[in-house]
């Protein structure tokens, strides 16, 4: 189970870095913009911020900040659930391992106490 939710969660880093990549790159010759204006376009357009102080100019521009956008909501989310999941599964089996360990220690501990009533030693 805990490797499917570590591949999902590559799955979803792979895409997201190859929508912001595609986006930098997009940005930087559909729109003419700077690199570092690019990275700044594309993470604020991704993490749905939209200060509105950079736009597209263009209409291709225009439809590539609508990929970005529900793309990167997408796999931003999927991305916050798998790690989410992760830690859950683990907190999960903490307390289940927990539970054997406890389970484990009173049967030994009976057993330890049958043996010493069965053996005439007095506790």
């Amino acid at each position: 189970m805990k490797e499917k939710i570590k591949f999902r969660l590559r799955i979803y880093l792979a895409v997201f870095t190859v929508l912001l990549l595609a986006g930098i790159i997009g940005f930087m010759f559909i729109e003419n913009m700077s690199l570092t204006n690019a990275i700044y376009f594309s993470i604020v357009t991704m993490a749905t911020v939209g200060y509105g102080d950079l736009h597209p100019q263009t209409e291709i521009g225009k439809i590539l900040t609508v990929i970005i956008i529900i793309g990167g909501v997408g796999t931003f989310l999927g991305v916050i659930a798998s790690v989410t999941d992760l830690f859950v599964n683990r907190r999960e089996e903490a307390v289940r391992q927990q539970k054997i360990d406890m389970v484990t220690g009173l049967f030994f501990s009976e057993i330890g106490n049958v043996r010493q009533m069965g053996s005439g030693v007095d506790c």
